[in-house]
């Protein structure tokens, strides 16, 4: 009898209404759960593709980052090869020790200072050179009326100077 009367208290939990409701109301939880799992592997296999990428991507950045500081090295090697060079060229011990240790924009800026000295010097050797020449010619034009003065026009006599 205990057997029956527990077999038939079951089927009054189950059959009744209210139970159909919690066990109903508990299958649809059950399902949201469910849901919920896979949107949340799904979640979890997309941050882990995301983690890869960027895994990927910092290796990459690394090995960019390794390469440009080697290109810089070399970079500063040859600067300073290029200096000495430069003022091995020059020629003078002087200039030669003055390179030495500067990176190649201060060199470039000490040859453009050289350059525009060298300039300078160029032009007030031009300028002398015109100043000498406007000089003999009217020195000349000068001779040549001391010339006709003194000569009176005589053309049978030769200036001493011709240029």
């Amino acid at each position: 009898m205990p057997l029956k009367s527990r077999s038939r208290s079951l089927e009054n939990i189950y059959g009744s209404e209210v139970h159909r409701a919690i066990y109903a109301e508990i299958a649809i939880v059950k399902r949201r759960i469910k849901l919920v799992e896979g949107e949340r592997r799904a979640n979890y296999e997309l941050n882990e593709e995301e983690l890869k990428k960027n895994e990927i991507l910092i290796e990459e950045l690394r090995q960019k980052i390794l390469s440009t500081k080697k290109k810089c090295e070399e970079l500063r090697k040859t600067t300073g090869d290029y200096s000495s060079v430069v003022a091995a060229n020059l020629g003078d011990a002087k200039k030669i020790n003055f390179f030495r240790g500067k990176n190649f924009e201060e060199t470039q800026d000490i040859l453009e200072g050289f350059i525009g000295d060298s300039k300078n010097r160029l032009n007030l050797v031009k300028y002398k050179k015109e100043d000498m020449k406007q000089k003999l010619q009217a020195l000349l034009k000068e001779e040549e009326q001391l010339e006709r003065v003194t000569y009176g026009g005589n053309k049978n006599v030769q200036p001493m100077y011709e240029i």
